[in-house]
């Protein structure tokens, strides 16, 4: 194990690191690979694991990657845990999903990313890439880390959002606009959105009319981008101070024009009246509640058991999901005979 910082630059010989990092496992620090011409960082293959406690440590570390004009993969599989992140201005650097898996394996502080992402022959098939596929109905089952830019508007595929059920990373940005969507339960289990490109806003909610509802108070975990999260101009959207907390960059979240920002009412502080049904939108293919779908039972399996509307013989399951609104009806009309019935009963008695 090697303690502190491991600085890799201009002055470094390929020799000499292969030589003295062949027995490193893990590295209790940070880890700098700046202004080098290597093609990859395959001397580093044997370490298992970058870490640093960021309660207990006096200082914080990163993993630093930045300015290494002939670098093309990373050519390691360390885990990181505990540390920053940064890759930048390498531009001739593609890094696979498997590898991002390892460096948001443990706690990420933050990450400042300028990269590009590629899917090869060993990427797990729980990565998708949402840029490949022309819209939901063909993006595979079992996805719940996706990158690319995501976007939710008025052509959004209501019969295909069962497939976003597993979803919980996404490695881009997510776009919600002039949609009819009256909340986001198709992302019950949505966790992390990191942008890996900084010119993109990791989260945009603009224009839509119906929605009221953003994500789960305990469900979002963070975001982790260089620009703001930008919520705005949705009049019956209600967010609160937790969210806004939640969704903090590297920048405060811009949050304006809508029913509640971040826990501070708008003038016009009365919610439209929506009197369609609570379930309709279980009619349209989206989900109400997060406990509507059927997930995966691991982390590689999430999602493929998730279409209560359309079971096949494929499908299985022991519970009976129906979306229906004749038990409102019939607990309305027991109500009303019972009222009726009451009123009878004090008419006759006077």
């Amino acid at each position: 194990m090697l303690f502190g910082n491991v600085t890799i630059n201009n002055q470094s010989e390929l020799l000499i690191l292969k030589e003295k990092m062949a027995n490193v496992t893990r590295i209790n620090g940070g880890l700098s690979v700046i202004n080098t011409s290597f093609v990859d960082l395959s001397f580093l293959s044997s370490v298992e694991i970058i870490e640093l406690n960021p309660l207990k440590s006096k200082y914080l570390a990163s993993v630093n990657i930045q300015n290494n004009r002939n670098l093309s993969s990373l050519g390691f599989n360390a885990k990181r845990d505990g540390l920053y992140l940064t890759i930048r201005n390498n531009p001739k650097l593609c890094v696979t999903p498997q590898e991002l898996d390892n460096l948001f394996y443990g706690i990420s502080l933050d990450s400042d990313l300028d990269i590009d992402i590629c899917y090869n022959n060993k990427t797990p098939s729980y990565w998708c890439d949402v840029s490949k596929f022309a819209g939901l109905k063909d993006l595979p089952d079992g996805c719940s880390d996706m990158t690319g830019d995501l976007v939710i508007d008025q052509d959004f595929d209501y019969a295909s959002a069962y497939k976003l059920y597993g979803l919980r990373n996404i490695y881009g940005s997510l776009t919600i606009t002039n949609s009819s969507i009256r909340k986001t339960s198709m992302f019950p289990n949505l966790h992390n959105i990191r942008s890996v490109k900084d010119d993109r806003i990791p989260l945009h909610v603009y224009n839509n009319s119906n929605l009221s509802d953003l994500f789960k108070m305990s469900q979002l975990r963070g975001m982790e981008s260089g620009l703001a999260a930008t919520i705005e101009d949705n009049p019956n959207l209600e967010t609160w101070q937790l969210t806004c907390v939640v969704m903090k960059t590297r920048k405060s979240p811009v949050v304006k024009k809508n029913l509640n920002n971040c826990g501070e009412q708008t003038s016009t502080v009365v919610k439209r009246y929506d009197k369609t049904p609570l379930n309709v939108d279980v009619y349209h293919g989206l989900p109400s509640y997060p406990d509507v779908s059927i997930g995966g039972d691991s982390h590689e399996d999430p999602g493929k058991l998730n279409n209560p509307w359309d079971l096949n013989g494929t499908d299985s399951t022991d519970v009976d999901y129906v979306a229906t609104t004749e038990n409102n009806s019939f607990a309305l009309k027991t109500v009303y005979l019972i009222c009726l019935i009451i009123f009878v009963y004090l008419y006759h008695d006077s």
